[in-house]
């Protein structure tokens, strides 16, 4: 299984005291969505490539 882990420093969207969203919250959401649609829109196969043939296959 491959995953993969984004951490985001809080500061950047929220009052790390009172744990309000600041004037960061939403250009951040923003961004967050961006990358969530551009993952979901790779071709994962293209990324990987062809799996190479077996020897015997590749000998004849």
């Amino acid at each position: 299984m491959h995953a993969l882990q984004i951490e985001i420093s809080r500061h950047l969207y929220m009052n790390e005291v009172t744990l309000a969203k600041n004037e960061g919250f939403d250009a951040t959401r923003a961004l967050l969505e961006r990358l969530i649609f551009a993952l979901i829109g790779l071709d994962l196969p293209a990324l990987v490539g062809t799996p190479p043939l077996p020897e015997k296959a590749a000998a004849e």
